[in-house]
This record gives C-alpha cells, structure tokens and sequence, in this order.
C-alpha cells in the first residue's frame, strides 16, 4: 500500500495515515487520498465536525469489513488534522503588508490531482496565528510558465521555537483551454537559502 505512511503505536495493530479530500454523504463518509484511493470510514462520528470538501491528513487502522463497490479500504479513524485548503491570490499593493514577506522553510512540496501540498517550518512562540500564501501576479494565466511565490506574515511573533506546517493550495485556476500542462517556477524567502524550483502541473 505505497500511498500509506505505516507507523507503530502498537504491537498489535497497524497505523497508518494519508491525506486526502473528504466526501461526505446521508449514508457514509469516504476520504479520497492524492492518489485516488477510496476509503470508506467505518466511524464516521469521528469526523463529525468537518465538511465535504474539507481536506484531512488522517490517522487510521484497517478493518476486516466487506468491501462496498468502489471502496478500496475501509477504515477506522482514531485521529485527524484538518490540512489549510486556500486558493492562489493575487499580490497587489492593497494586500503585499497583509501577505507579509517573512522567511519560512520549504520543508516539501507535491503537486497531486489538482492539489499543490506545501510542508514549511518557521520560527515563531506557538501562541500566534502566523499567515502562509502562495501568490501570483495578477492577469491572464500564461500558457508556458506561471511564476508563483510562498509569502510568509509572521505577524511580528518572536522566534522562540520551530513550528511546523502544511497546506494545499488550489491550482484548477491556473488552468487553461490551450496547454494540457503548466510550470510551475515557485520561489520563497528562507532563512539560511531562498527555495525555488520548478514543477510541471498536468491536467
């Protein structure tokens, strides 16, 4: 099960986690990992309190359940974070004090489906809602290369500990009707050395 992260609580149980996007329905609850697995959550009252749509990194233990048609897992969730879900602004003089532009380490970065997963770490008391963007210029979406770029606000926090984080970022916006695919040239501000590179976003 490769799109599983396997970890041991227990002698006697496997754990695994995976993140995905939730669908939630009257008769049952399914999380659709990046790579399209479908797993049918035996406890749906576990995730009582979050929405469909909502994306989920989720910490599970398989079941011995019958398989439903179209589910290829079914599983027992015994914790969750719910992942940040934000769409690619535009940086404009009204908004750049608000995006800030404070150092963050980009700790990973993957681009799956329609989704961009961002993992950073940055500095800060753990007391403070610190803010995380990806922005673009505005105007027409390019047909070759978008130039996009991680903002930072840290909201003048101080640097007692190292935090960490992750978010998905929209990318159905940077679609368009000539390419089937983009690059992507993502860039931002580090502590110790800038990150930039380039992905190839598919569609």
């Amino acid at each position: 099960m490769m799109l599983f992260t396997q970890c041991s609580l227990d002698e006697d149980k496997e754990y695994y986690q995976v993140l995905g996007t939730l669908s939630k329905t009257v008769d049952s609850t399914i999380i659709v990992t990046d790579d399209d697995e479908r797993l049918l959550v035996s406890n749906p009252g576990s995730l009582a309190t979050l929405n469909s749509s909502d994306r989920v990194f989720a910490y599970f233990t398989l079941t011995k359940d019958p398989l439903p048609t179209g589910i290829d897992y079914v599983i027992s969730i015994y914790n969750y974070d719910k992942i940040l879900f934000k769409p690619i602004l535009n940086i404009t003089v009204a908004n750049e004090d608000s995006i800030g532009n404070d150092p963050v380490q980009i700790d990973g970065l993957n681009i799956a489906k329609n989704y961009l997963n961002l993992s950073f770490s940055y500095y800060g008391s753990g007391s403070l809602k610190h803010y995380i963007n990806m922005v673009k210029q505005p105007g027409l979406i390019p047909t070759d290369t978008v130039d996009l770029e991680v903002r930072h606000n840290n909201k003048n926090d101080v640097s007692t500990n190292v935090l960490n984080g992750l978010v998905t970022f929209d990318l159905l916006p940077l679609q368009n009707n000539v390419t089937d695919s983009v690059i992507l040239h993502i860039k931002s501000k580090g502590f110790q050395q800038d990150f930039e590179q380039n992905f190839t976003y598919r569609y």
